[in-house]
C-alpha cells in the first residue's frame, strides 16, 4: 500500500526538522555549549540555543504523532481533499510554530500555531474514531 500524501508531508517535515537540528548544532557551537541549553540572559531573554533546542523539540514532540494519524486516515482511504488540508495544516501550524516560538511573551504566532497544531491533532483524531464507527455500522 502506497501513502504518497504521508510520504509527501513527511518528506517535507524532514527537511524542516534537519534544518531545525542544524539551527541548534549551529547555537552550541556559537555559544561554545555541548550540554545543556545556555545561560539566560540578565533581562530574561533565553539563550538561543533554548529558543532553537525547543523549537526542534517541539517538532519532536507533535510531529511523529501527526504523521502516524496522517498515514492511518490515509491507509484507511480518507478523502484526497481531507488528507491534502490535513497535510498542508500540519506544514502551516510547524512552519508558525518554528519560526513564532521566540517572540516575548503575549506571543500570538506560538499561540496561533499551538492552536492550530492541537486543533489538527483534535480533528485528525475524530475524523479517524469517526471512521472506525461508521464501518462498525455496516
Amino acid at each position: 500500500m502506497q501513502l504518497p500524501i504521508t510520504l509527501g508531508t513527511a518528506s517535507a517535515l524532514g527537511v524542516l526538522f534537519v534544518g531545525l537540528s542544524v539551527l541548534v548544532t549551529a547555537a552550541r557551537v556559537r555559544g561554545g555549549t555541548g550540554l545543556g541549553l545556555g545561560v539566560e540572559a540578565p533581562d530574561g531573554t533565553p539563550s538561543p540555543l533554548l529558543v532553537a533546542s525547543r523549537r526542534q523539540g517541539h517538532f519532536a514532540e507533535y510531529v511523529p504523532y501527526s504523521l502516524i494519524l496522517l498515514g492511518l486516515l490515509e491507509a484507511w482511504g480518507l478523502q484526497r481533499t481531507l488528507l491534502l488540508t490535513f497535510a498542508g495544516l500540519l506544514i502551516v501550524a510547524r512552519l508558525i510554530l518554528s519560526f513564532g516560538i521566540n517572540a516575548r511573551t503575549p506571543n500570538p504566532w506560538r499561540l496561533a500555531g499551538n492552536a492550530l497544531q492541537w486543533g489538527l491533532i483534535l480533528a485528525m483524531s475524530g475524523t479517524g474514531a469517526w471512521r472506525i464507527y461508521e464501518s462498525q455500522l455496516r
